[in-house]
């Protein structure tokens, strides 16, 4: 390959925030190439770039989150497929992200003649989630122990808060190997656009108050928390738009076609393209997360939230970073905790009833973004983090 690659990035998930950090490090640092898992259901970035190699990589079929055998037979699938991508692109540092525990050691083990440089990404304790699935007992202690073992063995470890780096040093990793850099949402292409936008048009109801949720529905997500928000805003002339698809898209369709949330639209997920309309055709911008998901985890969709300039109402364990983000850093709405149904009915009513409190929580959610998601400002931290594994990035 010529130039030689010097960067590859694997995000499973496919993000957004990855994808473009991706082209823009290709495009002022490094010969870089793209990869993530083309069988996960879930919202992705636009994945397409002229200048830009992407390497869509398959689990078999698609990834099934909760059959823990074909999980497990999917997992070492795409961890084999990632580690070929490695082979045929030589890469001086391999940045994984969002990567299943399975497929990571894979990776890890099948890469070691190459003597590539391994940087884990770290945006959340996978094993911390599965054992919330799997309740504990010697399956969750082995996902456990392999997630120390590999993060122990990565040449950095780029942890998303400093929360986060204090997990990965409790699991063994140096000092001198641990860095931090803060999620953010491509502020570029999620510009603040009107409620009554050309996507509106087509699929959003005239009513008086719109609250949207886009994103995942798994098991640290609790639907039925939407289907108490509509029937909480209905009195109000209020409707719900869901834009999922998967496991807990398919438990409100049942609702729905019950009459237990009328006042409710399901649609799939929408092309990146169309995010911004998407997002602005929202009075209120909805987030949920369970206790399972730890203090940890940060939903990509609230930060793309923020850029929207939308109040934010959310129902997540009160000392997650995204909850502290929102209530308390960007003061862009009300969080309660995912267990306080009555507080997320009576927020969702205030917001709902309040457009002053909107607009000023909305902008206050876009002012935080503008300070904090600056693309320059973010690929120079990234940059750095990489050469201090791989100082041979640039010779």
């Amino acid at each position: 390959m010529s130039p030689r690659t010097k960067l590859l990035i694997s995000d499973y998930a496919g993000h957004a925030f990855t994808y473009e950090a991706a082209v823009a490090l290709n495009r002022t640092q490094w010969t870089t190439v793209y990869s993530y898992c083309s069988t996960v259901v879930s919202p992705k970035g636009r994945l397409t770039d002229d200048h830009l190699t992407v390497v869509p990589v398959t689990s078999g079929r698609s990834f099934d989150k909760y059959d823990l055998r074909r999980r497990l037979v999917a997992e070492l699938r795409y961890g084999a497929g990632t580690a070929l991508a490695v082979w045929r692109q030589r890469p001086a540092a391999h940045v994984v992200c969002n990567m299943p525990l399975v497929s990571l050691f894979v990776i890890w083990f099948a890469c070691l003649p190459l003597r590539t440089k391994l940087v884990i990404w770290f945006q959340d304790v996978q094993s911390g989630i599965a054992a919330g699935i799997l309740g504990g007992g010697w399956k969750a202690r082995m996902l456990s122990w392999l997630e120390s073992f590999v993060l122990r063995r990565a040449t950095r470890v780029i942890a998303i808060s400093p929360e986060l780096r204090a997990e990965a040093e409790r699991r063994g990793v140096r000092m001198r190997r641990l860095g931090v850099l803060e999620n953010w949402a491509p502020i570029e292409s999620l510009p603040v656009r009107p409620r009554d936008n050309d996507w509106a048009t087509t699929h959003a109801p005239l009513v008086a108050t719109r609250f949207l949720y886009s994103g995942t529905l798994a098991r640290k997500h609790n639907p039925a928390l939407l289907v108490e928000l509509a029937q909480a805003i209905e009195p109000i002339g209020g409707r719900v738009i869901v834009v999922s698809e998967g496991e807990g898209s398919d438990w409100l369709a049942e609702q729905k076609a019950n009459g237990d949330a009328v006042n409710m639209d399901l649609l799939p997920y929408q092309p990146f393209e169309d995010l911004p309309e998407v997002l602005g055709a929202a009075d209120v911008l909805v987030v949920i997360l369970e206790p399972l998901a730890g203090p940890f985890s940060v939903p990509s969709k609230t930060l793309s939230y923020l850029c929207a300039g939308r109040p934010i109402l959310g129902a997540m364990p009160l000392d997650n970073t995204a909850a502290i983000t929102i209530s308390e850093r960007a003061r862009a709405g009300i969080v309660v905790g995912p267990a306080d149904i009555e507080g997320f009915r009576a927020g969702a009513l205030e917001l709902g009833s309040n457009s002053g409190l909107r607009a000023r929580l909305g902008g206050s959610g876009r002012q935080y973004a503008e300070a904090h998601f600056s693309e320059d400002v973010i690929l120079m931290s990234l940059a750095a983090q990489l050469r201090l594994a791989c100082p041979s990035l640039d010779s």
